[in-house]
């Protein structure tokens, strides 16, 4: 199973927290508002007590190689999703 929560405001890096901004007050406009938002902890443990397997929860600048964030335009890693990786445990 895979999920991608975006998390608490308070737990935003800078540019990502200006882009949920924007993103929350857009979509809120076209009628898709975000109704939840997780901490890592609050979405591991979901996970955990629908008896999933925790397998990761890498953050966006964990999902590719770190040389490729050495960048010379302005693209760079954003705290407003972290995914969480689980599985059905093995009985």
């Amino acid at each position: 199973m895979g999920a991608e929560p975006r998390v608490p405001g308070d737990q935003r890096a800078g540019a990502g927290g200006g882009y949920a901004a924007l993103a929350e007050s857009v979509g809120a406009a076209n009628g898709e508002p975000w109704l939840t938002t997780l901490s890592r902890d609050e979405a591991r443990g979901m996970a955990v007590r629908a008896g999933l397997e925790l397998v990761g929860q890498p953050l966006l600048e964990d999902w590719v190689e770190p040389a490729l964030w050495q960048r010379d335009d302005v693209l760079r890693p954003s705290r407003l999703w972290a995914m969480l990786q689980a599985r059905v445990p093995e009985r």
